[in-house]
């Protein structure tokens, strides 16, 4: 390969290659954008939580625990009412 071969390839490939100053506007334009993103994230996830907060705040204060089993006053004629047991007594104690 002869010398002037050879320069003119490097010519050639010189208008592709980044200058200092190309690589300087591309680092400051990659700073910005992820500056931008950052924010972007802080923003969403505050709302995230805040909308977490409200929504568990509104679950405490509006949902109410279910109700116990009503229990029926009359029972059908096919089933048995309970019967209450005796009342308990106790043995009469004896004093020494």
């Amino acid at each position: 390969m002869e010398l002037s071969e050879r320069v003119a390839r490097i010519e050639g490939k010189i208008d592709t290659i980044a200058t200092k100053e190309d690589l300087a506007k591309l680092e400051a334009n990659f700073r910005d954008w992820i500056n931008e993103q950052t924010w972007k994230f802080i923003k969403w996830v505050t709302g995230v939580g805040i909308a977490l907060v409200a929504a568990s705040f509104f679950i405490a204060r509006n949902v109410q625990p279910p109700a116990p089993p009503a229990v029926p006053t009359a029972y059908p004629a096919h089933i048995a009412a309970p019967v209450a047991p005796p009342p308990a007594t106790l043995p009469p104690t004896s004093t020494p």
